[in-house]
């Protein structure tokens, strides 16, 4: 069996507890209870309901009212972080540098541009912002600038610049792909609709023919013949004779 090295073992670590740190955060997130002590209150009752204890009633608390629905996103985040670490180059030379930067940067934008349209477009809970904290303030500052149509157009491009930077697919790969799913939709469907139109229906007159045909035979097996016979009675030859007076 062979050794890991320092780098992959720094590596191997790190996965693992990206991992981890992503299940607490799903359990922190999912079992949040806006009445259990945390940073934003003291809390009304005694014992924590949150799953992950008070340290992920803290945790969920702190993330949603920092970024908003957006939040839910982070244990997604911090497991596609272990992958990452996982999949990355196990010598640190060989790793590439400024495509972890650009990663980073998308990453952040898309966060940004996220935060802004949950403030813009969702409605409050009243427990923490649609946007949180993040988001109130994007889009407290682009709203007086840009409006409200100006500041989705703004913050729809922060998200879109964002995904390409963290993910490096193109968005002309993404159309050509959902243009060629579009088109072989129509084919199959005018396929279809040909194969349909080949197959003829039965005419009415037709049905009708074979209806009647079917009726008159049904009629015909019914219709017993009967014969009528008349029993003429038997005279004697006392009354044969003419009477005679």
């Amino acid at each position: 069996m062979a050794r890991l090295s320092g780098i992959q073992r720094i590596l191997e670590v790190g996965m693992i507890l990206s991992c981890a740190f992503a299940l607490f955060l799903l359990l922190s997130l999912g079992s949040f209870d806006p009445a259990d002590p945390s940073w934003s209150q003291a809390g009304h009752q005694g014992t924590v309901s949150n799953a992950a204890g008070a340290a992920g009633a803290w945790f969920a608390d702190i993330l949603l009212f920092t970024f908003g629905f957006v939040a839910y996103l982070f244990p997604f985040i911090s497991a596609l972080l272990g992958w990452f670490l996982f999949q990355q180059a196990k010598d640190i030379l060989e790793m590439d540098y400024l495509t972890i930067s650009l990663r980073f940067i998308g990453a952040v934008v898309s966060i940004l541009g996220a935060c802004g349209l949950a403030s813009l477009n969702f409605d409050d809970p009243f427990y923490f912002p649609a946007g949180g904290f993040v988001g109130d303030v994007m889009s407290s500052t682009l709203l007086p600038v840009f409006n409200v149509a100006g500041s989705i157009l703004f913050l729809l491009c922060l998200l879109c610049t964002g995904f390409t930077l963290v993910t490096g697919i193109s968005w002309l790969s993404i159309v050509d792909w959902l243009g060629e799913g579009v088109i072989k939709a129509a084919k199959g469907t005018a396929k279809m609709s040909g194969r349909l139109s080949e197959i003829s229906p039965p005419r009415l007159m037709d049905l009708s023919a074979k209806k009647s045909e079917q009726l008159e035979n049904n009629q015909s097996a019914k219709n017993i013949e009967i014969t009528s016979m008349r029993i003429e009675p038997e005279l004697d030859d006392d009354f044969s004779q003419p009477f005679s007076a």
